[in-house]
């Protein structure tokens, strides 16, 4: 009978750098899961239904629509900055777009958006959103933890470890 012939399994401290690579890359991916998610959360903001800008000191337009978004943010000083959010792309779905918007006013401000699909988020979740903008950071951790599973975790190692 012939014996299947699997690499030596790796040292203590190969296996332990490759562990703590596969933490951190279930964590970013957390993150990002999180962080998509979490964008679809707030309310819409369209013309007809505006979002009053209170305390925040920041804020993120979020565009889940094909179409691209212009949104207008206004003082109650008349001060107005545009934002432009581009639409979703097909290829891109699993990437967050959107916009940050930092506070740069006093009192509040008058939040419109006109195409697209835009959702407005504030708070701390503000910044998981620069993990979420890229659509490659989820296929990166995800290859961290599969490289990790299989040269610490693969099959057959238990197995030629009891002989």
């Amino acid at each position: 009978m012939v014996e299947p012939m699997y690499p030596p399994p790796a040292d203590r401290g190969t296996r332990r750098i490759l562990g703590i690579a596969a933490l951190v890359g279930a964590v970013v991916l957390a993150v990002w899961i999180l962080a998509y998610a979490w964008s679809f959360n707030g309310p819409r903001v369209t013309d007809d239904a505006p979002y009053t800008w209170h305390r925040a000191p920041a804020i993120f337009l979020h565009n889940s629509g094909s179409e691209p978004a212009t949104c207008t943010v206004t003082s109650q000083d008349e001060e107005t900055r545009t934002v432009h959010i581009a639409g979703r792309h097909q290829l891109t779905n699993l990437q967050i777009n959107g916009a940050r918007v930092d506070r740069w006013f006093a009192d509040s401000a008058t939040v419109t958006c006109t195409g697209g699909v835009v959702t407005v988020t504030w708070g701390p979740v503000t910044w998981l959103y620069l993990v979420g903008a890229s659509a490659i950071i989820p296929f990166a951790a995800i290859a961290v933890v599969a490289f990790w599973f299989l040269q610490v975790v693969r099959p057959g190692t238990r197995a030629q470890r009891r002989r």
